[in-house]
């Protein structure tokens, strides 16, 4: 599993966060192009507020909805699978 932890002040409505997948994740993705499938870790669809790019490796979020993290995304490429927790932190 790998947690992205992101600071609580960026998940407040009407703002975005983006963070890349660590360097292992996006090899793997470099060495398989257009392979990458990503879904929530239960196999449905992200939520329209998260989008990844596979031309940069990254999530992006937009109007992140109040109580809606920490999430589990699933990144399944060539046959390997990583879990992504996204989570906040609180910023004191």
């Amino acid at each position: 599993m790998i947690v992205a932890t992101i600071p609580d002040n960026l998940t407040v409505l009407g703002s975005g966060f983006r963070f890349v997948l660590p360097e292992s994740i996006a090899n793997a993705a470099a060495a398989n192009p257009g392979a990458a499938t990503v879904t929530l870790q239960d196999g449905s669809s992200l939520p329209a507020w998260l989008q990844y790019n596979p031309d940069s490796n990254s999530f992006v979020a937009n109007n992140v909805p109040e109580g809606f993290l920490p999430v589990n995304v699933m990144v399944t490429i060539g046959g390997q699978s990583w879990i992504v927790q996204i989570t906040e932190q609180q910023i004191v």
